[in-house]
């Protein structure tokens, strides 16, 4: 037992330590670099006013900290603070649709790729052959969803417009941040730590343009917040029953977030790694429950395969399996710093070279990102990435 908690209060010490880089790169270099003009927002307001409202939303925090400092959460209390955690974000969410209708946005990449793809299918015209659905595969999902968002509009009567996915996507950011809330009261069981939670949500998600784009950031980030909740849950149950359906809901909810957001799948990794660490620390009874949750995970990914194939049919794609990317063009394009680690169409000319193997592709790619590795060095290629 006590070499487990060793490995626990090491893992804890690792998580801290590696993030530390990541928050200094996001501070003091990623806010000063110079992005693809591609990828910059088009806002009402400039950023000064941004960081006031955000100022204030820290300083609100602050107050509310210090006048419930001193509040337990009793049983009553908890359902009490629940009902209160779901009408404010109901609230969010009609505040977020009236705000989308009238915000300044402009997405000139994937999203619009994905959203004129979507609107295209709906009216009744099949992708057939587009190289990018083959290239970027993990883009089909959100594709079928738009899709049918756009069919039940123009079922529902309604011209098909881009109203009906703002809706979804300020309900999703909605049910992100009322789970974020709960696993924050869950863990610590305390207010002032679920109230601080609320506002930085909202003054980090609440209020982001990326309510009305239609792409997978919203889309898939409700999934893996509500995974991470489930775990939560199966780790205080007690009785079996119980305790297999939220590890399932947990693993379900992980794997739906990486359908939509391949990264999403990492909440998966985590839990998978979490339990394994709770059995090498000694609940060696816990290996039944590992099994099972990879058991569903094996099965999910097994059903993704089939629902990719299914969305691919149903949309009409011509599919050309030899030009899907993998990681490797991933990491070889996010090493380019003329275009930040974003689309570069000098590094998207891999496909043109390599149209007819998929496995030459994946070598010169990763030959090439260790090329800029060597070339940039250690420090360079850990600040440019």
């Amino acid at each position: 037992m006590r070499a487990g908690k060793y490995v626990i209060d090491f893992l804890y010490l690792l998580m801290g330590a590696l993030f530390l880089p990541v928050f200094f790169c996001v501070v003091f270099i990623g806010n000063h670099m110079d992005y693809n003009e591609g990828l910059k927002v088009n806002a009402l307001l400039p950023n000064y006013v941004f960081l006031a409202i955000a100022l204030a939303g820290v300083a609100v925090i602050c107050l509310l900290s210090w006048r419930v400092r001193k509040v337990c959460l009793t049983l009553k209390a908890d359902l009490a603070i629940d009902g209160l955690l779901a009408v404010l974000f109901l609230l969010l969410f009609f505040a977020n649709v009236r705000v989308a209708r009238d915000i300044a946005f402009v997405c000139p990449w994937d999203i619009m790729v994905v959203n004129t793809s979507a609107e295209s299918v709906a009216l009744g015209t099949p992708l057939g052959y587009f190289a990018y659905y083959s290239i970027y595969t993990n883009n089909l999902p959100i594709v079928y969803i738009l899709k049918e968002l756009y069919r039940m509009a123009e079922s529902m009567g309604y011209e098909i417009c881009k109203f009906l996915w703002i809706q979804v996507n300020c309900g999703l950011i909605s049910i992100g941040g009322f789970f974020c809330c709960l696993t924050v009261k869950k863990l610590t069981r305390k207010l002032v730590p679920t109230c601080a939670a609320f506002f930085l949500y909202l003054a980090l998600a609440g209020v982001t343009p990326w309510k009305i784009a239609p792409y997978t950031d919203t889309y898939g980030m409700a999934f893996p917040v509500m995974g991470i909740y489930f775990y939560f849950c199966y780790r205080e149950a007690k009785k079996p029953v119980p305790k297999c359906l939220l590890a399932a809901l947990a693993m379900i909810g992980g794997m739906a977030g990486g359908l939509i957001k391949p990264s999403a799948y990492i909440v998966v990794i985590a839990v998978l790694a979490a339990e394994s660490v709770g059995w090498l620390a000694g609940d060696r009874k816990r290996w039944r429950y590992i099994l099972a949750e990879a058991g569903v995970v094996a099965a999910l990914l097994f059903a993704k395969g089939a629902c990719m194939d299914y969305m691919m049919e149903d949309m009409g794609l011509d599919f050309n399996p030899e030009l899907q990317a993998g990681w490797q063009n991933y990491l070889y394009m996010g090493l380019n710093e003329e275009s930040t680690g974003s689309y570069h169409a000098g590094d998207a000319a891999i496909f043109g070279e390599f149209q007819t193997s998929r496995a030459e592709r994946n070598k010169a790619a990763l030959e090439r990102a260790f090329g800029r590795m060597a070339q940039g060095g250690f420090w360079e290629t850990f600040i440019s990435g």
